[in-house]
């Protein structure tokens, strides 16, 4: 049996999926098993996704950088990230 869930819920996916897919304005930019992507992301909106969710520790501070720029056109794609 397979499932497909669509979610920004970065917590979520690491209980109940071995693989993960980031997707980027449509497109699949990541992909790979859960721990894999999750531990080592090579695209830089996974890693502002990872770095993003929450945690419940108000003494931590946040790693990471915020994801920067604009919404991307869809009717004008880039080449690139």
């Amino acid at each position: 049996m397979a499932y497909i869930l669509f979610t920004h819920n970065i917590s979520l996916i690491r209980h109940v999926a071995d693989a993960v897919a980031i997707m980027y304005m449509g497109r699949i930019v990541e992909f790979g098993t859960t721990n894999d992507v999750m531990g080592h992301p090579a695209h830089p909106y996974a890693e502002g996704l990872i770095a993003a969710q929450p945690y419940p520790d108000p003494d931590r501070l946040r790693t990471g950088a915020p994801i920067l720029g604009e919404t991307p056109s869809l009717l004008r794609r880039s080449s690139g990230c």
